[in-house]
């Protein structure tokens, strides 16, 4: 199976990634608003404000949900897109069990 990378518009979920991420995004699905650079030395997060969470990630997410009781520190807030899975539209995987079929 060829998994498509990540790109604006598909739906994803974090799946991985820093404790306060998977506490509060964990499973949940979202559209992918923007794909953004790191800059600086990496990942912080948000809610606990450690540093570095994914250092050598040089890609993040935009488009997680706002989840009440956690602030945004900017317009910017993205996710490491190592942390997240590409959910894949049921024509896509329906195409998938198609060719199957006919292969087998």
């Amino acid at each position: 199976m060829h998994m498509k990378p990540i790109s604006v518009g598909d739906l994803v979920m974090v799946v991985r990634g820093h404790s306060c991420a998977i506490e509060v995004l964990g499973g949940v699905p979202f559209k992918v608003t923007n794909i953004l650079q790191r800059t600086g030395t990496g990942w912080t997060c948000n809610r606990c404000m450690t540093p570095n969470i994914a250092g050598d990630v040089y890609y993040g997410v935009q488009g997680a949900p706002v989840v009440k009781g956690v602030k945004r520190l900017s317009d910017h807030t993205s996710l490491p897109i190592t942390w997240v899975k590409r959910i894949p539209p049921l024509e896509e995987l329906e195409g998938e069990k198609r060719d199957e079929r006919i292969t087998a």
